[in-house]
Parts: structure tokens; C-alpha cells; sequence
């Protein structure tokens, strides 16, 4: 009896041990990061939710240039003399972490290609009026591709291609090219 229980308990640390997965923590992880942002047309704080392995979550708030939308012509124009109140937020799927990981290179400050979807509500301009025929404040919704990477330890750019759509309650809703470039100074991540 005794050898056939010793058998019996080689088999089966044999087949635990051989079935059982070491988990090891995967370096091609999303980190949440607190930054300063500034881009063409805003100057903001920005908080980076790592929601997954390859998700996150941008909330952004700040200020930026007035974009006006007449009435009763198909144009709008920007002025950067009286900035209005921008909020946001911007999950993105990031789809080479781990691409970039085998390859060697940085993921720091979530360095990767992805894919977002922006959705931004911004304020009449602070400390201005500019009567009934120009319509400002809006929300816009945009589908892009871009990419982040690193500039130093601690800064980053950030390129976006896409398509959106502003929406305006006097004006209507109008498609445009999304393109944006920012530049984030991060000031806190977690490890």
C-alpha cells in the first residue's frame, strides 16, 4: 500500500506542478498618471485612469482658445484673446504594449499606438460677449488613432489623427478634421 501511495503522490505533483501557471506581472500594463498638458489650442490638468491592461481613461479640464460659430454663415473662426473653460474625457485602447515591450523599447507614460474617442464640452469665453449672431460653447465628440511617446523621463507628446463632430444648439452639428498634437509634463504616477 505504501508504494502505491507514494506513486500516487508523485503522479499527482507531477501533473499539479506541470498544469499549474506561474503568474509573473506583465510589464505591458497601463499606469495612472497625473500631467500638465498644453496643446495648439489649450493649456490644461490631466489625470490618465488605468482601467486595464491596455485601457485608459483621460479626464482633462483647463482652458483654451474660443472657437465662434456664425449664425448665419457656414465658418467659425478662433480667438485666443478671451480663452473659455474646457472639460474632457478620452478613453483610449492602447493595441502595441506589448509589441513595444518585446522589441525592447519604452512603455513608460504609456508610450504605445491607440485608439480614443474624445468627448469635450467647453464654456462661453471668460469676460466676453459677442452678441446674437455668434454662437459659442459646444460639445464634440471625435473618433482618432494616435500615438504618445516619450520625450525625456518625464514629458511626453501626443499625436491624433481622426473625424469629429461639434455640436453647437444654435448652429447644429459639423464634422471636422480631428488633428491635435499636446505635450504633457507628467508631475505623478503610480508605480
Amino acid at each position: 500500500m505504501g508504494n502505491k501511495s507514494f506513486s500516487l503522490f508523485v503522479l499527482l505533483f507531477i501533473s499539479t506542478y506541470s498544469f499549474s501557471q506561474v503568474t509573473k506581472p506583465n510589464p505591458a500594463n497601463t499606469k495612472s498618471q497625473w500631467s500638465l498638458n498644453t496643446g495648439l489650442t489649450n493649456f490644461g490638468l490631466g489625470y490618465e485612469a488605468s482601467m486595464s491592461r491596455k485601457t485608459t481613461i483621460i479626464f482633462d479640464a483647463g482652458i483654451g482658445w474660443t472657437r465662434l460659430i456664425y449664425k448665419y454663415q457656414d465658418s467659425y473662426s478662433i480667438d485666443i484673446s478671451f480663452p473659455a473653460v474646457y472639460v474632457s474625457i478620452n478613453p483610449r485602447l492602447y493595441y502595441n504594449l506589448d509589441k513595444r515591450v518585446k522589441k525592447g523599447k519604452s512603455i513608460s507614460n504609456n508610450a504605445a499606438n491607440y485608439i480614443g474617442l474624445l468627448l469635450k464640452a467647453t464654456t462661453y469665453p471668460i469676460g466676453q460677449n459677442y452678441g446674437p449672431d455668434v454662437l459659442i460653447g459646444s460639445s464634440s465628440i471625435d473618433l482618432h488613432w494616435g500615438i504618445q511617446r516619450n520625450l525625456g523621463k518625464s514629458w511626453l507628446i501626443d499625436i491624433k489623427t481622426g473625424i469629429g463632430a461639434n455640436h453647437n444648439s444654435g448652429y447644429g452639428t459639423n464634422l471636422y478634421p480631428a488633428l491635435n498634437i499636446r505635450f504633457a509634463k507628467i508631475i505623478f504616477r503610480n508605480k
